[in-house]
């Protein structure tokens, strides 16, 4: 029979002359970030294809959503700079993914649309993106990857303002110039 573990001892703040690289690097959320960034963008490689990057993901679901959404629009709803938003919607139609045409609400604006071969890929991509989650959050219990993803969320959400591209959640239109249908968000267990 296995001895009981002792309890948890309440972390104390090394003085900056005791720390030790875990305590320095290993134990910093930043770093945590990054490779859990690393791992995710290793999995979607893996399950979701190499051909396809994470942003470009994000675009083409963003659109096929929200189809005749402008650049400006969809870059604050996926949280990115317009200049990146700009530079991949010119490579996904440079694939023939996805069609840019000038607005006929806003002349100096785009208006994005998925091209048939879009909308076939994001159809087939959307099951293995959901298969990667699984994957990703499997190690953990249920009740952990409830409060991983509202930690997760919240952490998000609380630090928006600290990004160089916040997500700017608001009203866009379609090419029509209609307001595109928004889904709520859904409240998180850590909200």
């Amino acid at each position: 029979m296995n001895a009981p573990s002792p309890p948890a001892t309440p972390r104390r703040k090394p003085s900056s002359r005791s720390k030790t690289v875990h305590e320095d690097l290993y134990d910093q959320p930043g770093h945590l970030i990054r490779r859990a960034h690393q791992i995710a963008v290793g999995l979607f490689a893996e399950l979701v294809g190499p051909d396809i990057t994470p942003i470009q993901y994000a675009i083409l679901r963003m659109v096929h959503e929200s189809p005749g959404i402008d650049q400006v629009s969809l870059a604050r709803c996926i949280a990115l700079d317009t200049s990146t938003t700009a530079l991949t919607a010119a490579r996904l139609q440079g694939k023939g993914l996805l069609d840019r045409a000038v607005s006929t609400v806003d002349r100096r604006q785009l208006a994005l649309t998925l091209t048939p071969d879009g909308e076939a890929l994001i159809r087939r991509l959307v099951d293995r993106v959901h298969t990667m989650r699984e994957r990703l959050l499997s190690p953990l219990d249920g009740h952990e990857q409830d409060l991983l993803m509202g930690l997760l969320a919240k952490f998000v959400r609380l630090n928006n303002e600290q990004s160089r591209a916040p997500l700017r959640e608001q009203e866009h239109r379609s090419a029509d110039g209609t307001p595109a249908p928004r889904r709520r968000k859904p409240r998180t267990a850590a909200d």
